[in-house]
C-alpha cells in the first residue's frame, strides 16, 4: 500500500508543469530571504538605530535633544496633580516646520512597567509637558525657536524608576491636518530609534516646590 501511494505521488510530481516548480522556487526563496532578514519578526523585535543622549536628532517636524531624566517628589506649582512622584525627562526642541506647532507630545516613550499603568507607559498626557522657562503646560513651538521641555510621567513610588540609566524609545511624528475635525494635530507616530539617557539629581528649578 505504501509503495502504491509513493507511486501516485511520483506520478503527480512528474505531471506538474515546470513553470509551477519555478514559481514555487521563487516564492520559497523570497520567504527564506524575508525570514533571514527578520521580516517576520515582531516590530518591537527588529533592530532599531541607537541614538546618543545629548545629541540633536530629527523627530519629524522638530529637531530634539533628549538630555537626561530625574525623579522628583517635590510639590512644585508647575507640577500637575495625580502622583506622589514624577519621572521627568528633559529635552530641547526646535521646530523645523514653517508654522507654529503645539508642543510635540510624541517625542519619547518609556519602557513598560515604569510609570503608573493607567498611562500605558507611553507618551505623557498633554498637561504633563512643561516649558522649563516659565512653567507653562502644553505651550506652543514657534518656527526655529528652541524650547526647553520637561516630559512627565507619574510614579506610584519614587523607587519605581531606575537610577543607573533609562532606555527609552525616541518617537518620530508629523504635524498633520485632519479634515474630519478641521484641525491640526500630531499623528503618524512611530519609533525612530532607542536611546539610553543618564540619570541626574538636578531637578529643574521650575518644578521645585517652595523652600
Amino acid at each position: 500500500m505504501a509503495e502504491g501511494t509513493a507511486a501516485r505521488i511520483r506520478g503527480t510530481l512528474a505531471r506538474t508543469p515546470r513553470g509551477v516548480w519555478v514559481a514555487a522556487g521563487v516564492v520559497l526563496a523570497l520567504l527564506l530571504g524575508t525570514w533571514a532578514f527578520g521580516g517576520f519578526a515582531p516590530a518591537d523585535a527588529r533592530a532599531r538605530p541607537t541614538w546618543q543622549a545629548g545629541e540633536p536628532h530629527d523627530h519629524g517636524q522638530v529637531t530634539a535633544t533628549i538630555h537626561d531624566y530625574t525623579v522628583t517628589t517635590e510639590q512644585g506649582e508647575a507640577l500637575p496633580d495625580g502622583a506622589t512622584a514624577w519621572l521627568v525627562v528633559r529635552a530641547s526642541v526646535v521646530p523645523t516646520h514653517t508654522e507654529t506647532l503645539d508642543f510635540a507630545r510624541d517625542l519619547v516613550a518609556l519602557p513598560p512597567g515604569v510609570a503608573i499603568p493607567l498611562d500605558d507607559d507611553a507618551s505623557p498626557e498633554s498637561d504633563r509637558m512643561i516649558d522649563l522657562d516659565d512653567g507653562r503646560r502644553s505651550p506652543l513651538l514657534h518656527p526655529g525657536l528652541p524650547a526647553e521641555i520637561a516630559y512627565l510621567w507619574p510614579l506610584a513610588d519614587p523607587d519605581d524608576a531606575p537610577r543607573d540609566g533609562l532606555t527609552v524609545d525616541a518617537i518620530e511624528s508629523q504635524w498633520i491636518y485632519s479634515p474630519s475635525s478641521d484641525a491640526w494635530h500630531w499623528g503618524g507616530s512611530a519609533v525612530a530609534a532607542t536611546m539610553t539617557i543618564p540619570y541626574t539629581d538636578e531637578v529643574p528649578d521650575v518644578l521645585r516646590g517652595e523652600e
